[in-house]
Order: C-alpha cells, then structure tokens, then sequence
C-alpha cells in the first residue's frame, strides 16, 4: 500500500476542520490507509482545464460519474 503524501499532523487537521474527532489509535488507523485513498483521488479523470465541474462537459469526460433519475 502506498504511504500517505499528507503528515499525520496535517491528517489531524484534516479531521478536526471536517469536525472529527478520532481517538489516537483511530486517527494511526485511518492515515495508514490514507496513502490508498489519494491513490484513489488522484486517479479520478478531471475535466479539462476551463470545464466545470458538474457541466454537460465534464460528463463527456468521466460518463461513470453522470446519473439519470427516472421517475417511475
């Protein structure tokens, strides 16, 4: 598994603005795995540069993303 780029300090910070409070031990569990998740992130397409986000645009780019909802 690849190690987190973020410290574990930062990742602390990280947890406490996105109002988490973790024990210690849960804290060293979570970033340990940290590294596979921004693995994770960092494979995830972007749209091109100028795009937004959530366009007609970007789903070209990324379909797995789009969602239609049917009403049935």
């Amino acid at each position: 598994m690849q190690p987190p780029a973020l410290s574990a300090a930062d990742f602390a910070v990280l947890m406490a603005k996105a109002g988490l409070s973790p024990t210690p031990a849960q804290l060293a569990s979570v970033h340990a795995v940290w590294g596979a998740m921004e693995a994770m992130q960092a494979s995830v397409r972007t749209p091109p540069a100028g795009t937004a986000p959530l366009s007609a645009g970007a789903a070209a780019v990324e379909p797995a993303v789009t969602f239609t909802a049917e009403r049935g």
